[in-house]
């Protein structure tokens, strides 16, 4: 795997994403990168005002892609029109982001969305656009991570080989006020 602590800018943060998807072409030019961003889908959420509990179910049937389940939950039908699309989209990130933009309402959301456009507009520009995909049902470890997370996928394996994403809590929590990002493989899986 790989780490970058310190100044993380758009320009870094789509340096260790691009190397992540290198990484999974080195192994299949089959290579699929899913990408979300969790700070995206948590403005979402406060937008919506849940409780702690209701929360917790929403992003647990946001993982799981459960459009049923988030339906019976939204206490309004705009909410789960929001949700639904938002769990549904899988697509090309550039084009992705253009479709989730009318779901960002507060200043929170569309400085995501923003920072997510830059960081696609990098990948575009190292060739990646047609291996990486927005998909917003990767909401894992939300408390862990809190920016862009990404998964990494090869043909014939049905788990993520590689995963990754923005941590700047965890040095936080150390007492340093730096940003960082990373991601590692699972050599486990690959020798299988």
């Amino acid at each position: 795997g790989v780490e970058s602590v310190g100044q993380i800018d758009p320009y870094a943060e789509a340096e260790v994403i691009a190397l992540a998807a290198r990484s999974l072409e080195q192994l299949s030019p089959k290579y699929v990168l899913a990408l979300s961003d969790v700070s995206f889908v948590g403005s979402l959420l406060d937008q919506m005002g849940l409780s702690a509990p209701v929360r917790g179910k929403v992003l647990g049937l946001v993982a799981r892609k459960n459009v049923p389940g988030l339906c019976v939950l939204a206490e309004r039908g705009e909410q789960a029109d929001g949700l639904r699309e938002l769990v549904e989209l899988y697509a090309p990130l550039k084009e992705g982001i253009g479709r989730v933009g009318r779901l960002a309402k507060s200043n929170a959301a569309w400085e995501s969305l923003r920072q997510l456009s830059l960081t696609a507009g990098l990948l575009e520009s190292f060739g990646l656009e047609e291996r990486v995909r927005l998909d917003f049902s990767l909401v894992n470890s939300m408390d862990y991570y809190n920016g862009v997370i990404f998964q990494g996928f090869l043909p014939g394996l049905h788990t993520p080989v590689l995963s990754g994403g923005r941590y700047d809590n965890l040095p936080r929590k150390m007492g340093k006020q730096v940003g960082a990002i990373g991601f590692a493989l699972s050599m486990g899986l690959l020798e299988e």
